[in-house]
């Protein structure tokens, strides 16, 4: 099973915490403590990987994060992304991923906005029209964000 958990690099400075985001073409956040940081740097990844998606870019996958601490984007977010990603490696429009649904376009914009809840059922169906199934696990928690 595919986690877009990604790492950041961490600094402290005078003023707190800076974090940024090797994998990504850009992106800066900070915070006062290292926790506030790293959830700042979740908002910051996951408008990064909104505006790539408005732009019908690429999404980079993550890195090895080689002992630097990582985001990890929400389980719904991450299976738009993972199902964005599918698409383009289809060569698939949204458009065409529509007509395979029998949707209507409107319907695909919301699913792949961030702003928009999605329901498992959609998703799910999306994963289909693609060739994938949809997997849902869970895992101990950790202190990451």
């Amino acid at each position: 099973m595919e986690m877009l958990r990604y790492p950041v690099e961490l600094h402290q400075d005078e003023d707190g915490f800076t974090v940024t985001l090797p994998d990504m073409p850009y992106g800066v956040t900070c915070g006062q403590t290292s926790q506030e940081a790293l959830l700042n740097a979740v908002d910051c990844l996951e408008e990064i990987i909104a505006s790539l998606i408005n732009d019908n870019k690429d999404i980079p996958h993550p890195s090895l994060a080689h002992k630097r601490p990582t985001v990890t984007l929400s389980p719904e977010f991450s299976a738009k992304v993972l199902l964005y990603s599918a698409l383009r490696e289809r060569h698939l429009t949204k458009t065409e991923l529509a007509k395979r649904l029998h949707w209507k376009q409107p319907q695909i914009e919301k699913l792949f906005d961030i702003e928009h809840s999605s329901s498992l059922s959609k998703l799910s169906a999306v994963a289909s029209a693609l060739g994938k199934n949809l997997v849902i696990g869970l895992e101990d928690s950790h202190q990451t964000v």
